[in-house]
């Protein structure tokens, strides 16, 4: 009984691997974005390394390449059962408009970026149709339960929320403005406050928050008063993810960074320090010239935490009985 959470490094993305081991020993693996296509080949070895060849669940928490590029090739390559991904009713609609957002990226690489989205989405759909893997949304207030021991709850979005962050108006409106640029930190997009927000619940009680790219305002809304004892940290350290008044509410004791080099400021020093002032201990995949000496635990590359398991066999400890790497 017990579980993992291991933190796989895919550079500038997000993944993460569930390991769920019940009292009853049955065992359920649940992997949480693929980082980008780039990485998607370290990703299938990786989960080979430390699966038996299959993953029950593999969720795309939202439509970015960073998060759902790696998982063509793991659904080419590994036996999975189910896919959960939040797709919008317009969806066709924006497939249509891919070219005219090519084009707009001569003038800002967001919209080559957002082409890019669209272009790896409608093939992760096409290899789920393939393989004829059932393929399922997932909003607020459902679960994934593994018998009596873990529940794995969605805590956002709603259906109304995935909607309005895809309406016409929203991107047709940045278009107009060309409020958004890659060469610095933005406010979080609609898209990213419309990713799937989970809680994993052990034994009864909240143990983990897995976040995505969703912004501190949607998170504070999706977790009320409920604090957590592990913290996967929010868009790869942004300054928009967390706050003070969040991070208090929180109160990590390990909090997990999944970045790589880039060009936005992430981790956002302030972030950083944020944590540290409340006790929680952080471990990045990478250390980037923004970690600094705030990421101090020297742990980096492939991070597994544990609770109520042994450690994994030949991974060496980073700090304390609770976590470990393997470079």
């Amino acid at each position: 009984m017990g579980f993992y959470i291991d933190m796989i490094n895919v550079g500038q993305g997000d993944s993460f691997l569930l390991t769920l081991e019940s009292s009853k020993e049955d065992t359920m693996y649940v992997l949480i974005d693929g980082g980008p296509p780039s990485r998607g080949d370290y990703l299938v070895k990786h989960l080979q390394d430390i699966t038996p060849g299959y993953i029950d669940f593999v969720i795309g928490t939202h439509l970015d390449s960073d998060h759902i590029g790696g998982l063509v090739n793991v659904i080419k390559n590994i036996e999975v059962e189910y896919v959960v991904l939040n797709i919008p009713s317009n969806w066709d609609k924006w497939l249509e408009k891919r070219d005219y957002f090519r084009k707009l990226s001569e003038k800002t690489i967001y919209f080559g970026k957002f082409a890019d989205n669209l272009s790896i989405t409608e093939e992760l759909l096409n290899v789920i149709e393939n393989k004829r893997i059932a393929l399922i949304p997932l909003f607020e207030g459902e679960d994934i339960s593994h018998n009596e021991d873990f529940l794995l709850r969605v805590l956002s979005p709603t259906f109304e929320r995935l909607e309005a962050a895809w309406a016409d108006e929203v991107l047709e409106r940045a278009v107009a403005e060309e409020i958004l640029e890659t060469a610095k930190a933005s406010p979080t997009t609609p898209r990213n406050d419309a990713s799937i927000i989970l809680e994993l619940i052990y034994k009864n009680k909240p143990y983990a928050l897995f976040t995505s790219d969703a912004s501190a305002g949607v998170i504070k809304e999706a977790i009320g008063n409920t604090s957590y004892e592990f913290l996967k940290i929010p868009h790869h350290g942004s300054k928009f993810g967390l706050d003070e008044e969040l991070i208090k509410q929180i109160r990590p004791k390990t909090a997990y960074l999944s970045v790589g080099d880039n060009p936005y400021g992430h981790p956002a020093t302030e972030v950083l320090e944020m944590l540290k002032n409340v006790g929680a201990k952080v471990y990045c995949s990478n250390r980037t010239k923004y970690c600094k000496r705030d990421c101090k635990y020297n742990g980096f590359g492939n991070l597994c935490h544990r609770k109520d398991k042994d450690p994994r066999p030949n991974w060496k400890p980073v700090d304390s009985k609770k976590c470990l790497y393997n470079l």
